[in-house]
């Protein structure tokens, strides 16, 4: 069999494998124990980054903020090896500052914090940036292969489309939750 061949099969079930991997490494995160003094140390460390790139009023400039804060840590995933590292880091501590969050507000265990988890989940900004995430993720794993195999222009010709699609697909949602923290801000 070819080695394209192959590697077009493989791609759809490995970025599906990632994100499942990745939603349980977001999910570890927001699981792990955290004391209140870490949690409350996290907190406020996130809450400066939150505020910096929310603070913006206007939304155009406020979607722009969000995307290229996610763009910059999402385009390290599609990196021949150490790009899957970085994937789950960067889910795992996404999920860490959640942790971080519901654990200051009192809210603890799995029991108390599964269900914000799950939500924080299914918001459509999450949906759309674990989807970049893995296609980025996984296309770094191919891009491995294509290094390996020899073949690294034909990868760089894949994973740039990849690029492309995964980055238009962080602008949406880059939108979408600009458009949420708007809505939530004009709220009395």
């Amino acid at each position: 069999m070819d080695f394209e061949i192959e590697i077009k099969e493989f791609r759809i079930p490995l970025a599906l494998i990632f994100l499942c991997a990745l939603v349980m490494s977001f999910i570890i995160g927001g699981l792990v124990p955290l004391t209140n003094e870490n949690a409350r140390h996290l907190y406020d460390a996130l809450k400066k980054l939150r505020e910096e790139i929310t603070s913006e009023r206007d939304y155009v400039k406020l979607a722009l903020r969000i995307y290229f804060h996610n763009a910059s840590l999402a385009i390290l995933m599609v990196l021949p090896l150490v790009g899957v590292v970085w994937s789950f880091i960067t889910l795992f501590t996404t999920g860490l500052a959640l942790n971080a969050f519901l654990t200051v507000k009192g809210i603890g265990g799995v029991i108390g914090k599964l269900p914000y988890l799950s939500l924080s989940l299914i918001e459509p900004h999450s949906i759309l940036e674990f989807v970049s995430y893995s296609l980025l993720s996984s296309e770094g794993v191919i891009l491995s292969l294509y290094l390996k195999g020899g073949k690294i222009r034909e990868g760089l010709r894949s994973a740039f489309k990849v690029i492309i699609i995964s980055l238009l697909v962080l602008l949406f949602a880059a939108l979408i939750e600009a458009y949420m923290i708007t809505i939530l801000k004009a709220r009395p």
